[in-house]
């Protein structure tokens, strides 16, 4: 979000109805390809391996992967949040000589502390060690990949960061299914390790070929945690309140997945199909905030920084209460509607989709849910435009504790199983819109008078 995707401005300015469907297009692509791409290659490896190998094996490999991808997103989101906000400092104050240096230390940074908090839970798993050491390098290797995504959001070079993974994740489906025919949970984790070290190595490369300079350790980046504490709070609660309701339903039913693992694959899948649903919302809002919004921020900021007068100051304000407005309401409507549709569609889609009928209250509950959810995660972003920081962490705060107390209470209970992610989404909704609401109110204190302490 530090700059403009200047690709989707071109698109837009030619307003004709194929500029503006591929605009929407390659936003879709720029906020959900490169997932997309590693949902799929996983996808085919769990098919295809159960054919060529030990079905519960394949379960096992599958497992070590959703808790690598769930334990890796809590212990570095915060993290990331935080040396966002860091780099983009760096890139105003125009020190870009400073960013390899400062890409070596956040890979280390956040691979390291991957691996160091985690491995009380590798030494918890039913593996032989070759099996753990590649998890180990697993672990290490997806902290990375959270990493120098960071760094080359920089470029914006979207379309090269989904070439990455379609690399990556096209690569370790090959070499996953080769070797793991013939060498079981060791080859399907090396195909793996293979293919994230490709998509790695290939978003490192980019960065490093743009950035040129010397790289060393750079500890002025651990200045990025006390500099601004409540966005790597901000960003290890959304972690945690995005899995929470996992982990809870998980160790309640301890449906065993190998190597002393659990789930509860009847949530797990239901709950998945719900969060595809809120993709095109998320297109949207990528769509407008590399536009419009991020354009009237930046005009509202350049009249302080170059003392605009205030008749000025109140038009831009009035333009960014016009444009959120048109945002929230186009998205409701276009959301929603798809939302609906997916909500009274959901029979179809478990028949569909292979899922057993006792998850379509589930699917329901994250469908509406993610609606919602998404809402409260692109109002939290837009706080961050402008200085919202604290109230964008209340927001996470109140959802995790409200999905934590709801799933709760309905423990043991399969037919209320997502109403808690779906409560959760609805109040940090509401609480984000309001608090939104009152900022752009008093837009001139909370970024003139306010940052002078």
């Amino acid at each position: 979000m530090a700059g403009i995707a200047f690709n989707i401005r071109k698109l837009l300015h030619k307003r004709d109805l194929s500029s503006a469907v591929s605009a929407f297009f390659y936003s879709g692509i720029i906020s959900s390809g490169p997932w997309l791409f590693a949902v799929f290659a996983l996808g085919v490896i769990a098919s295809l391996g159960k054919t060529i190998s030990d079905p519960q094996l394949v379960n096992t490999f599958m497992g070590i992967i959703i808790y690598v991808f769930a334990l890796t997103t809590v212990v570095t989101y915060g993290t990331q949040i935080s040396i966002t906000r860091f780099l983009s400092d760096c890139l105003y104050r125009k020190e870009d000589e400073r960013i390899p240096s400062l890409l070596l230390s956040c890979l280390l940074m956040t691979g390291g502390s991957s691996v160091i908090l985690l491995l009380p839970w590798l030494w918890y798993l039913e593996l032989e060690w070759i099996h753990r050491l590649l998890t180990l390098y697993l672990l290490a290797l997806v902290a990375c990949m959270w990493g120098v995504m960071i760094f080359v959001s920089t470029l914006k070079a979207y379309i090269r960061v989904s070439l990455a993974f379609l690399v990556g994740f096209g690569l370790a489906v090959p070499a996953s299914l080769i070797t793991g025919k013939f060498f079981g949970l060791t080859g399907f984790l090396l195909g793996l390790n293979l293919g994230i070290s490709v998509v790695v190595f290939i978003l490192s490369a980019t960065v490093l070929a743009e950035f040129p300079g010397d790289i060393r350790i750079d500890f002025r980046l651990f200045r990025s945690f006390s500099k601004y504490p409540m966005l790597f709070f901000y960003g290890l609660l959304s972690g945690l309140g995005i899995w929470v309701d996992k982990f809870l339903i998980w160790l309640y039913h301890k449906a065993p997945i190998g190597a002393g693992l659990v789930g509860f694959p009847l949530y797990d899948g239901a709950m998945f199909v719900g969060y595809m649903t809120a993709l095109p919302a998320l297109a949207y809002f990528i769509l407008i905030a590399e536009t419009d919004l991020y354009e009237i921020v930046r005009k509202y900021t350049y009249l302080i920084n170059h003392h605009g007068n205030l008749n000025g100051l109140k038009m831009i304000r009035k333009n960014l209460i016009k444009c959120m407005q048109d945002v929230l309401v186009k998205i409701g409507v276009f959301q929603g509607l798809f939302s609906l549709f997916m909500f009274f569609t959901a029979p179809f889609w478990i028949q569909s989709l292979n899922l057993d009928i006792t998850q379509l209250s589930i699917l329901r509950f994250s469908i509406i849910g993610a609606f919602f959810h998404m809402g409260s995660m692109l109002l939290t972003i837009v706080l961050t435009y402008i200085n919202g920081e604290k109230d964008s962490f209340w927001i996470v705060l109140l959802f995790l504790l409200t999905n934590l107390l709801v799933t709760c209470l309905m423990l043991g209970d399969i037919s209320f199983y997502g109403l808690g992610y779906l409560s959760a989404a609805v109040i940090s909704f509401l609480l984000g819109f309001y608090l939104v609401s009152f900022r752009l109110k008093h837009l001139h204190y909370f970024l003139i008078c306010e940052p002078n302490t």
